[in-house]
């Protein structure tokens, strides 16, 4: 997209031409909203009366770009991509620990209450069955629950992965412009399209990594991963990152080739798209996890003792209510009701010795007290206090997110109006300026056709 404006002039030796024009580029009309401009300045030559009749001729074009400016229009885009990035990254724990989501909370009530209805009726087969069916039921909430942080933090690891992917192409493009900007500038004019285009993809690259500009001379430029690591040398070559997974954790890390050897280059992701995913699988989508399992540990270990201590309706006691791992890590993943018990109501362990069956409940009475004893987080809270403070840090740890992605859009608007107010042209004031001088340039040739007409009028006289 571009416009011309020019002010034209008459002298007493002919009409002369003092011209200036604002070109105005983007790679792409339809997205100058978004991606911005670069202003450039294209010089006119002035026509003298030794050459009539050619008219004003452009010597070139200069753009104009504020190096401190866009450095920051950088920074902003990288900060606005990793607070969206970690803020999309953590809204499942909204949705998974929500009202309408697993509602693990109702399974625990409805745990609960079933168990009540055994200290009631301790004999009764149907309230046996139901209480199994919900203490199945529990299982399963955690399971899911599991199920859906471990799915949360595959997608983040598959995002990086394709994040990476992308940010190799446009580097690879990067480097090929900078060598096309090598061979075209070696005339002296500059390649503005190309340095916009360049501009454009170091900007999207921006979006998922920090990145630096270094100017080198001759139009030629060193990206910078963070300060340090080059992405794109300033001959135009690619040093690309690699998506690998990490032996130590299992999750997928950045690395590059540094000398021949393969480095983690994660902890220079301080900003950008990447690094909000990473924060996100790493901080509130992993404290969840471990919070889940911590609390199906709990209750599985402390409801097994206890159930343990009492007897079924077949005299047998010693056995546990649950199955599960003997160390906290994927508790709630593998939380499964004991082989022993699963789908054999008279197993359940209400009675506290076999001489007072079939009706003791006492041992039923005291698996319902573990619901008002503090079994949870190193003995501190309930099974129910616990879940509700680990749903109230996923709710925080989501109303952060959103709140600084918000910020960081407000801060990336106002540095991109100030790299277009360097940078970009206002389309209405061009038009009025067209105008201005179109209105100019036709007085000047009412001047000229009036002097004509009174000359041919003198002419004409002397006839």
């Amino acid at each position: 997209m571009a416009s011309l404006f020019g002010i034209l002039s008459v002298g007493r030796n002919g009409m002369q031409a003092h011209q200036y024009a604002t070109q105005v580029t983007s790679h792409n009309a339809a997205n100058v909203a978004t991606e911005g401009y670069t202003r450039r300045l294209v010089n006119i030559s002035p026509v003298t009366h030794t050459q009539p009749g050619n008219g004003a001729r452009a010597d070139g074009s200069r753009r104009i770009m504020d190096t401190f400016v866009h450095r920051r229009l950088l920074g902003s885009r990288s900060f606005d991509g990793e607070s969206k990035a970690k803020s999309e990254g953590l809204n499942m724990l909204d949705s998974l620990f929500s009202i309408d989501g697993l509602n693990l909370n109702r399974s625990l009530d409805d745990f609960h209450e079933a168990l009540s209805q055994v200290t009631t009726h301790p004999s009764d087969h149907g309230t046996r069955t139901v209480f199994l069916a919900r203490a199945k039921g529990l299982t399963t909430a955690f399971n899911q629950a599991s199920f859906a942080l471990e799915e949360a933090r595959a997608d983040a690891n598959d995002r990086i992965v394709a994040e990476v992917k992308v940010i190799n192409s446009k580097i690879t493009q990067i480097g090929k412009i900078g060598r096309d900007i090598a061979e075209t500038e070696i005339g002296g004019v500059e390649a503005g399209d190309l340095r916009d285009e360049r501009d454009r993809l170091i900007r999207e690259v921006s979006d998922s990594v920090p990145v630096n500009v270094l100017e080198v001379g001759g139009g030629q430029i060193r990206l910078l991963l963070g300060s340090s690591k080059p992405l794109v040398s300033a001959d135009g070559t690619v040093h690309p990152l690699e998506a690998r997974v990490d032996p130590a954790t299992g999750d997928i890390s950045v690395y590059r080739t540094t000398v021949g050897l393969l480095e983690d280059v994660s902890p220079l992701i301080s900003s950008g798209s990447i690094r909000g995913i990473i924060d996100a699988r790493d901080g509130g989508i992993a404290q969840a996890k471990q919070e889940l399992d911590q609390l199906a540990f709990d209750v599985s270990t402390t409801y097994n003792t206890a159930h343990a201590a009492g007897f079924g309706l077949d005299g047998v006691g010693g056995r546990n209510l649950f199955n599960t791992p003997a160390v906290v890590l994927d508790a709630a993943k593998f939380m499964t009701l004991d082989p022993t018990v699963d789908g054999n109501p008279e197993a359940i362990a209400a009675a506290s010795a076999v001489a007072l069956l079939p009706g003791d409940n006492r041992n039923a009475l005291a698996l319902q007290a573990l619901q008002d004893t503090n079994i949870a987080l190193g003995g501190s809270a309930t099974a129910g206090e616990a879940l509700s403070q680990m749903m109230g840090t996923a709710a925080n740890e989501v109303q952060r997110a959103r709140a600084t992605a918000s910020q960081a859009s407000a801060i990336h608007s106002q540095v991109e109006a100030m790299h277009k107010s360097v940078s970009g042209v206002s389309i209405d004031e061009e038009m009025v300026a067209l105008v201005q001088y179109q209105r100019g340039y036709q007085a000047a040739l009412k001047i000229i056709s009036t002097a004509d007409q009174l000359l041919q009028e003198v002419i004409n006289l002397k006839r």
